[in-house]
């Protein structure tokens, strides 16, 4: 499945994403690239790329390699890699360095048992196509963040077509609570952030025969809902 999306902030785009899925009988592979448009770009520059691969089975995922990077301007400005061993430990590298990014690092115990961003996209997703409901919590390492996500199920919800998007129909709503553990900025914990505490996702099947995906997404945020 190849996805696009697009991210009104305060009532203007603000960025347009472009997604990908492919999902096997044993393995998936997902991509996410993201990039600030609309009025914004005047005076913001950023672009996001990020992909993982791994194994799949009933609802679980189990990623292999994660990379993301960050580019203001086309020069690469962040990196992450994150290769999940055999033995279940994570070999990750980052540039900057924490030290480097007022950050900390975060400890070994923290980083076990964790998922990447897209991958914990795709376990939500995965929940609803096969037990109806996205009741779930996913504990995230990005690579520098430690993260859970809390989904909550709220049932089934009726999406009507707008300016803003072109899906109709009946999908599943999910609040999905961001709970910051540990990694981020020093400064940051516990006062507003960019990353919103909560986030309402409609997911659904775009064709017959195709997984639920997210078909629109609703946040407050310090730049506008």
């Amino acid at each position: 499945m190849e996805l696009e999306y697009e991210v009104y902030a305060g009532g203007m785009k603000a960025l347009e994403v472009e997604m990908e899925i492919a999902l096997g009988e044993t393995r998936y592979r997902s991509s996410f690239d993201a990039e600030i448009a609309g009025p914004y770009a005047w005076f913001m520059d950023f672009k996001l790329r990020s992909s993982v691969e791994g194994e799949r089975a009933d609802t679980a995922v189990q990623p292999a390699y994660f990379i993301t990077e960050a580019f203001k301007k086309d020069r690469l400005k962040r990196r992450v890699e994150i290769a999940y061993l055999e033995d279940g430990s994570l070999d990750t590298r980052v540039e900057p360095e924490p030290d480097e990014d007022n950050r900390d690092d975060i400890p070994e115990s923290l980083r076990l048992g964790t998922f990447d961003p897209l991958s914990a996209v795709l376990m939500l997703t995965e929940a609803v196509a096969l037990q109806g409901n996205c009741d779930a919590v996913v504990p995230v390492f990005d690579g520098r963040r430690r993260f859970d996500l809390t989904a909550e199920d709220l049932g089934p919800a009726q999406i009507d077509a707008n300016r803003y998007q072109i899906f109709e129909g009946e999908a599943r709503h999910c609040l999905v609570k961001f709970e910051r553990v540990t990694g981020f900025k020093k400064g940051e914990m516990g006062v507003e952030s960019s990353y919103p505490d909560n986030i309402s996702v409609f997911l659904a099947p775009v064709e017959a025969g195709l997984p639920p995906v997210p078909v629109r997404m609703e946040m407050d945020h310090k730049y506008g809902a």
